[in-house]
């Protein structure tokens, strides 16, 4: 967790807001959040995330768009 927020202080310092992104098992697992300071964006395709503080959620990565040729991320926005 050091190294992320570490990592993310440098991209606040440049002016844009950073998320950590991970997927549950990596938050569950590999991540010590007590330890993390910033938001959290999580993936979990085809079922609702677990982790509880998200503040974005990708849902899939083979969404369909009008007018775009090919898969995309299809991103839940949470909280502002």
């Amino acid at each position: 967790s050091h190294v992320i927020n570490t990592f993310c202080k440098k991209i606040e310092d440049a002016g844009y807001h950073p998320l950590v992104y991970a997927n549950d098992y990596w938050l569950a697992n590999k991540i010590d959040l007590s330890l993390l300071e910033y938001d959290v964006w999580v993936a979990r395709y085809g079922v609702p995330h677990v982790f509880e503080n998200a503040v974005m959620w990708q849902a899939t990565n083979t969404g369909a768009i009008e007018g775009i040729s090919g898969h995309v991320d299809i991103d839940f926005q949470l909280f502002e």
